[in-house]
């Protein structure tokens, strides 16, 4: 998932100021009534999302009801499925009401903001549309009682220069974000943070992704690598692909991991084809962490010079006495 920069976020939050999604009550000279709302979706259903049920309940709840605040954030690490849960949110919102419309918006940058844009004035069938008033007219209209109800889901939003927000009790955003400063600045208290997977759903999403399931009668291996790869849905993935691709056994797999760094460098480099990413976007572990490092690096000095630090030891059970020392307790 590549950042976004602040010019691309002054585009989103500049001019998508008020940004409701629906067509149920349109304007008779823009565009023509229907009983279902409008859906704007880059990907289909993923079948294999797993482990998962409770956030994305929670985050329905939250979204049908009448809560004053009408956003909310899912935040962490690159590779631990925020996507996928914003994705299944997406279709369960969709198939509990049908009138409700559903946008989403990849923040990835300056051009596929524009991109989106010009797809939802395309949707709600705004007229006499050109691309230097798109965003004051999708505005205009989306923020219209017009508009109903809406779901928009704004993927990727990583930049610290969001400073403004659309509010209406007709609509309800939802960001994904790895940066959790900009998740609790956009959504307050309103942030679901992300962990890997616990080991039960990282077992069965692995079992899931492997062409052959007998493999996953070696239970030592399974537990190896799940542990391994911290239960990230992304590395998992990635790893299953390796595995079926070049048909072999999980011992090998883990075998050629651990054979030394710069082996596992390579291997967690491979690029693998996916259905649930963005075209432009390279999909490997190893460069979505990087980017996500990078993304630290960015909010928090200390943290990346203590996660640097870290990458030189042991990982298990280091001491706080340990790290290297800060004359202040407050984030560098």
């Amino acid at each position: 998932m590549a950042e976004i920069c602040s010019t691309c976020c002054g585009i989103i939050f500049e001019n998508l100021s008020v940004i409701p999604v629906e067509h149920r009550h349109r304007d008779n000279s823009q565009s023509t009534p229907s009983d279902e709302g409008h859906w704007m979706v880059p990907f289909d259903r993923n079948p294999r999302f797993i482990g998962r049920d409770k956030v994305v309940k929670m985050v329905i709840n939250h979204i049908l009801s009448h809560r004053q605040a009408r956003k909310a954030a899912i935040s962490g690490l690159g590779g631990v499925g925020k996507t996928q849960i914003a994705l299944e949110v997406a279709y369960q919102i969709h198939d509990q009401d049908p009138t409700r419309s559903v946008l989403w918006m990849e923040s990835t940058s300056i051009e596929t903001v524009e991109q989106a844009f010009m797809s939802i004035k395309k949707k709600l069938q705004l007229r006499n549309v050109t691309a230097s008033d798109v965003k004051s007219r999708v505005k205009a209209y989306l923020s219209s009682e017009r508009a109903g109800p809406w779901l928009f889901i704004i993927d990727n939003a990583d930049d610290t220069d969001i400073t403004f927000l659309p509010t209406t009790q007709n609509g309800f955003i939802i960001f994904t974000t790895r940066n959790q400063q900009l998740a609790t600045r956009l959504v307050g208290p309103d942030v679901v943070t992300l962990s890997e997977l616990d080991e039960a759903a990282a077992f069965n999403l692995l079992k899931a992704s492997l062409v052959e399931k007998d493999q996953t009668n070696d239970q030592e291996s399974m537990t190896i690598l799940v542990r391994q790869l911290h239960g990230l849905p992304l590395a998992l993935n990635q790893a299953a692909s390796f595995i079926n691709e070049n048909c072999i056994s999980l011992k090998r797999y883990l075998s050629i991991l651990n054979q030394q760094e710069t082996s596992m460098i390579e291997l967690l480099g491979q690029d693998f084809e996916d259905d649930y990413r963005y075209p432009e976007i390279k999909n490997p572990i190893a460069a979505t962490w990087f980017v996500s490092f990078q993304q630290i690096q960015k909010s928090s000095k200390l943290a990346a010079e203590y996660l640097s630090f870290m990458a030189c030891i042991d990982p298990r059970d280091i001491p706080l006495s340990l790290l290297p020392q800060h004359p202040t307790p407050v984030r560098a």
